[in-house]
């Protein structure tokens, strides 16, 4: 029924909500995500931590080893982004059809939820100014000249990722370097299917259609994955046993969501709120290439 308040909906619905914004995420699925349980309100600043690096040292045959600190750089994130989509459905919809409609609104909301984290973590570009690259268009060579810009940051390979506009995507899939069977051994995957495979020691080349435009330019980013963090937290609410409304969270692989359930009298209809909490930051601009091309 469209006004069942029932707890275990709003976990399912919670779930289903959380595993499609998992699987629509292109930019912040490829970065350093943290999430913990506690309570956070806007604007609070919460602590993440920056993955360590080591060197290699010298061993002599009689000389002891080099101890080195293992612990990680605490870093401070600022929880200023909470992005929500909130939809009801009346009473007379939902007796239409033999179709829970409330189930079937999740998986557009939690892709427009996906698409906002993909927007500011791509926005991030503006903290790059070590590594830049301006070609008017993407090809191949400008992937190699990137994987250079992130060896000489000494960049560890593995968890290399480029995210590219939808223009650029185009401009790759008409490379020879990706589409000619004999230079990528691929037997003509890209061809057949559109999707460019990992080349130059990326990870993965992604296209997401939330790169940002500025100026005339798209800022496509290649980067390691330690260069940016995705941060959530749970937002502090209203008591959850609060009747006529049912709260249901659910975190997985660094990431949080919330959904809040509650039915209108006056509408008679039922209201949910799907929503995230989260902050994001630079980590260490060296790790990432921002490669700006002209926007047709």
């Amino acid at each position: 029924m469209a006004n069942d308040l029932s707890a275990y909906n709003a976990q399912v619905w919670v779930n289903e909500s959380l595993y499609v914004v998992q699987a629509n995420m292109v930019a912040a699925s490829k970065v350093h995500r943290n999430f913990e349980a506690a309570l956070a309100q806007f604007g609070d600043t919460v602590n993440t931590r920056k993955p360590a690096t080591f060197t290699a040292q010298n061993k002599g045959a009689t000389s002891d080893v080099t101890v080195q600190n293992a612990s990680a750089t605490n870093v401070q994130v600022v929880m200023n982004k909470h992005k929500e989509v909130t939809f009801q459905v009346f009473d007379i919809e939902q007796t239409k059809g033999i179709k829970n409609l409330i189930a079937e609104y999740f998986r557009p909301a939690a892709i427009a939820i996906a698409a906002a984290a993909d927007a500011d973590v791509l926005g991030l570009y503006t903290d790059i100014s070590t590594n830049t690259l301006t070609p008017t268009t993407l090809s191949y060579d400008y992937i190699v000249d990137a994987e250079t810009k992130l060896n000489d940051s000494k960049v560890l390979y593995g968890d290399r990722h480029v995210i590219i506009s939808s223009p650029q995507k185009g401009a790759l899939s008409k490379d020879q370097y990706f589409i000619d069977a004999a230079k990528t051994g691929n037997g003509g995957q890209t061809l057949r299917t559109g999707v460019l495979l990992p080349v130059a020691g990326f990870d993965s080349i992604s296209m997401d259609q939330n790169v940002v435009s500025a100026a005339g330019k798209h800022h496509n980013l290649a980067f390691h994955r330690n260069a940016f963090a995705f941060v959530t937290r749970l937002m502090q609410t209203a008591d959850p046993n609060t009747p006529g409304a049912v709260v249901a969270t659910q975190s997985f692989d660094g990431l949080g969501m919330r959904v809040v359930y509650s039915y209108n009298p006056d509408k008679l209809a039922s209201q949910v709120t799907v929503d995230i909490f989260y902050g994001v930051k630079t980590l260490d601009e060296t790790f990432a290439v921002d490669i700006t091309t002209d926007v047709p």
